[in-house]
């Protein structure tokens, strides 16, 4: 059996979490909203720390963009795009997550822009966050990263077995439908991850 929690801000602390995203509070305007929202805006980029453990951040392509691409010629190669975005996503979900690790499961492109995301894996099981959410996903133009969404999540393992569906009966009622049978954890809304299986 796993549980689920949210690190913020016991695990991982504010600090580290500005660190992360190279917030300079000097330079920031910092606000907080209603929700306890937490957002710190500069010229150039927009970061926002939500209570639930959500993190969004925005950011121009110009010069002075802080989360750029390491590449080693003008304009990155999709390898480097990928080595930036896996390194980002490690060093912030994946700084926290406890048992669970956070493996890249695709991307999309869309006129240039390359959009990577990453998903928790408990036990080699991904685990399928509410809303359809990953655990980080983050878009790249050109030399910068100008968008990114996070979900941070820490996973406890426990010492039980947890028993899902036998897999040949999943098949057969996920074949049904023309679909395949993928085992994936669900959050029961209790803080524990329930093992289900679903139709790809």
């Amino acid at each position: 059996d796993a549980t689920v929690g949210n690190p913020f801000y016991e695990k991982i602390s504010l600090s580290n979490i500005l660190n992360m995203f190279k917030v300079n509070l000097r330079l920031s305007e910092h606000y907080t909203e209603s929700d306890k929202t937490e957002v710190y805006v500069e010229e150039r980029y927009s970061l926002r720390l939500r209570s639930d453990g959500t993190v969004s951040y925005r950011s121009s392509r110009s010069p002075g963009n802080r989360m750029s691409v390491v590449t080693s010629g003008s304009s990155p190669t999709f390898s480097e795009m990928l080595d930036s975005a896996r390194a980002l996503a490690a060093s912030s979900v994946g700084s926290a997550c406890g048992d669970a690790e956070v493996l890249y499961t695709g991307y999309t492109e869309d006129g240039g822009e390359y959009t990577f995301v990453f998903d928790y894996y408990v036990n080699g099981i991904a685990v399928r966050l509410p809303l359809e959410r990953h655990a980080a996903s983050i878009k790249i133009s050109g030399n910068y990263i100008t968008s990114a969404s996070f979900v941070f999540r820490t996973f406890t393992l426990g010492g039980g077995l947890q028993k899902a569906l036998p897999e040949l009966q999943a098949a057969v009622l996920v074949t049904k439908n023309g679909g395949e049978p993928v085992l994936g954890y669900f959050n029961n809304g209790k803080g524990e991850l329930k093992a289900e299986w679903t139709q790809k």
